[in-house]
This record gives C-alpha cells, structure tokens and sequence, in this order.
C-alpha cells in the first residue's frame, strides 16, 4: 500500500468502530487527493469482526473486487455471513482468514489458489461443503478443524472428481503424488 504502489487495502476501523453492516460492496478503486488507488487486499483483520459479543459488524452480503489479490490474517473471521464467492484473481488466503464464521455455509474459491492455510477454516461450524480448485497442492494445519458439519470436499479435477475423507490420515493423489493430509486437518469433523 502507498503512493509508489498505488494500491491500498481494506482495513479494521480505528478503537474497533463498527462501521460495516449491511450489503458491503468493496469497490476496485479509490480516489483520494486526485490519485487513484487500486484495492488488492483485505488486510490484517479487516473485516473481521472483533466486537461480537456488542453487535458485531453485521456484514449480510459482501461483494469484493476484482482486482483482490489478498485476504490477509483473520481478514474475514467472525463474520456473520452465509455464503461468500472469492475472485478467481485472489492468489493468496492468509491464516484464519474465515476463522470462526459460524454462518458460512458455502464459499467458492479462487480457482488459482493452491494453498489452503493454517486455520483457515477453523471453527465453521455450519460449513457443509467446499468445492476445491483443481489448483490446489498443499493444505495448512488444522484448515478444516471443527467444521462439524462438513461432510464433503470435491476436488475440481477430471482426475478426481469427488474426495471423501474419513479421517485426518486419508490420502488423495495430487499432481501424480499421494499426499497426506496434515495433522489436525478435519479433527472434530463429521468428514
């Protein structure tokens, strides 16, 4: 962010002021001072909900750009939404980026994305289904822990197009490669 880059991010209010709630619409750019900004970034616990227990954001819909290249920690987490769609421009999600967002219930991601970060899903207690890109090659730690209603993964890919999982131990082939799943991974899940 800053006036070389041109670029700027989606940031937490100061003393935590709720000032998001409703449809939010996050917009490609901003203009300030006559100079245009490009918006690439939710950053660190920027729409995150931090005064749940007040009210919280209340955020109903959220609509993000195009030009997102980044949801950076805890971006998202404790947010009260139910479904999010994330650009297929967005490159990197950042740990805890959806942590504890006991509404969600589905989520498209990118479909470059190949990292799939610690915690990033911890706690999505009503999360059902994720439909991964076939971009994928790596999952973080705990990424799906106590997603207690999470029953099924389906891997974008004519190779293999559904995944189960039984347990954290399960495998699944990945680029010719069978690669396990790490510690943590679904614990607490009905997968």
């Amino acid at each position: 962010t800053g006036p070389l880059s041109k670029t700027v991010e989606v940031t937490h209010a100061p003393n935590n002021e709720i000032i998001y709630s409703g449809e939010v619409t996050i917009p490609e750019s901003i203009t300030y001072n006559n100079e245009t900004y490009t918006v690439t970034r939710i950053g660190r616990w920027g729409l995150a909900d931090q005064r749940p227990t007040l009210g919280g954001l209340n955020i109903t819909s959220l609509h993000l750009p195009n030009t997102l290249r980044c949801i950076a920690r805890g971006g998202l987490s404790r947010s009260t939404l139910t479904e999010l769609h994330i650009p297929d421009n967005v490159e990197l999600i950042a740990e805890y980026a959806f942590y504890y967002m006991q509404e969600l219930t589905s989520i498209s991601l990118p479909l470059n994305i190949q990292y799939i970060a610690n915690y990033c899903f911890n706690q999505c207690s009503k999360l059902n289904k994720v439909e991964l890109p076939a971009s994928i090659k790596a999952f973080g730690m705990s990424c799906f822990s106590d997603c207690s209603a999470l029953s099924l993964l389906v891997l974008d890919s004519p190779e293999i197009p559904f995944v189960y999982m039984l347990n954290p131990e399960t495998t699944f082939p990945m680029d010719g490669n069978y690669t396990p799943f790490p510690k943590g991974f679904s614990e607490n899940c009905v997968l």
